[in-house]
């Protein structure tokens, strides 16, 4: 396990954060904090720095080379792009529109924003810069943000290994960025598998379970796609409107007995139509339609985030047939299994730790 020094650290953001400190200092300042802590992780070297292009139009912070070891970034590029703002307050839509600009010139899908103090917007609006990451995500590229607090607060290459990829699972499946806390971020390896670990596990089993519920129901499939893609989006909204009367009528299905039945029923779509493209395994889909943890971000059947992350989804598998469907579907089912969930009101038992 590579311990990251946070005396080091302190030391290199330091020129940063002194008052006659101008941009480039505290750029440099936090450039160089960067390239201490993510050369920590396994199999990650930085292949250059400042690097301007050919035509002197734009310039690349930070590249480092991904050897995707086993306690690395196995799931990330070989390369990796990141861009280091050193701001007193957010980061706008410009400089993440500007990123995703970068990556997509490079051939490049997934890149990282180290921004001090985070980035503009709403989560559940997904307005500012956190539109512009949804945006992003949807182009193609994954612009991951990772604040100063988390840079700083890191205990080991290993953890922050650990930290890229679940905000990289969360992105695909969510379209909006997490943040961890300082406590998660210090703990090392051991305890957080004992802690947080143990919890996974759980998550993990009730998702499976989630999954094989709906593999079970056997759903028939149409053989053309636009008319699977159809039959989704009525059950998908057949589960809106028995929500929506929920809210609006308390004794209208008190238990959400309607509103599952009709989310399960698009998630045994979702895992048919997955096995129909080769997709069979129950792990797998599990894996790939999940996030880390217990999730961060609620996307709640009715509410604008839903409608906009549904919505883009069902749209694109009706009315462009040629899309990977594959990504697509799992990202519908990640937020189905957390809506079953929510409704199934499991809350894990102190004696399941």
């Amino acid at each position: 396990m590579t311990k990251i020094d946070s005396v080091r650290v302190h030391e290199l953001l330091a020129p940063g954060d002194q008052p006659s400190a101008d941009s480039h200092a505290k750029g440099q300042a936090l450039e160089e904090a960067i390239r201490y802590v993510f050369e920590q992780i396994p199999g990650v070297s930085c292949l250059m720095q400042d690097q301007r292009n050919s035509f002197e139009t734009e310039e690349i912070d930070l590249l480092f080379s991904n050897l995707a070891h086993e306690d690395g970034l196995v799931r990330f590029e070989s390369e990796l792009l990141v861009e280091a703002k050193n701001w007193k307050s957010n980061v706008g839509a410009i400089e993440v529109n500007w990123l995703a600009s970068k990556m997509r010139r490079r051939n490049r899908s997934t890149g990282v924003l180290v921004a001090a103090k985070g980035i503009t917007g709403n989560a559940e609006r997904l307005t500012a810069a956190r539109f512009e990451v949804a945006t992003a995500l949807n182009e193609g590229q994954q612009v991951i943000l990772l604040t100063r607090e988390e840079l700083e607060s890191v205990s080991t290459g290993e953890r922050l290994a650990e930290l890229l990829v679940k905000k990289k699972d969360h992105l695909i499946a969510r379209a909006d960025i997490y943040i961890a806390d300082a406590s998660e971020l210090r703990q090392t390896r051991r305890g957080f598998r004992r802690g947080v670990g143990a919890f996974d596990d759980i998550v993990k089993g009730e998702r499976s379970k989630r999954i094989e519920e709906a593999a079970a129901l056997g759903v028939d499939i149409p053989e053309n796609d636009a008319a699977t893609a159809a039959m989704l989006r009525d059950e998908i909204e057949q589960g809106e409107r028995s929500m929506e009367q929920t809210m609006s009528d308390p004794n209208h299905d008190p238990m959400g007995r309607d509103t599952r039945e009709a989310l399960m029923q698009a998630l045994g779509i979702c895992v048919a139509w997955l096995d129909a493209l080769g997709y069979s395994d129950i792990e797998a889909i599990r894996i790939n339609s999940s996030i880390s943890g217990a999730g961060q971000l609620s996307a709640s059947v009715g509410s604008r985030l839903w409608k906009a992350l549904m919505g883009y989804y069902l749209d694109e598998l009706q009315d462009h047939p040629d899309t990977s469907k594959e990504p697509i579907l799992n990202g519908i089912a990640a937020m189905l299994i957390e809506e079953i969930w929510k409704i199934d009101d499991y809350v894990p038992e102190p004696d399941d730790f």
